[in-house]
């Protein structure tokens, strides 16, 4: 998706200008979610303030309201960061 899916899209296709214009927080959140695990409704609830950079780990509400820590891999924080 980084690199490669770009190339696929027609050119001046409204295709390829919402691609470019939501690449970097596409691939923000992907990489976030296969990074750490979670679920979409996780994902989806998560808000900047969730996010621990320095401990590279992500604050979530689990199912039946339950608050936990989950570690994100480093190429995935950093992914968000950028």
């Amino acid at each position: 998706m980084k690199h490669d899916y770009e190339k696929e899209l027609p050119e001046k296709s409204r295709k390829l200008i919402y691609f470019k214009r939501d690449k970097e927080r596409d691939f923000a959140i992907l990489s976030l979610f296969l990074g750490s695990g979670i679920r979409m409704n996780e994902l989806s609830n998560l808000r900047l303030r969730d996010l621990d950079f320095e401990e590279k780990q992500i604050h979530v509400l689990r199912k039946g309201e339950k608050k936990d820590v989950v570690a994100v891999s480093p190429p995935s924080m950093q992914d968000v960061k950028d």
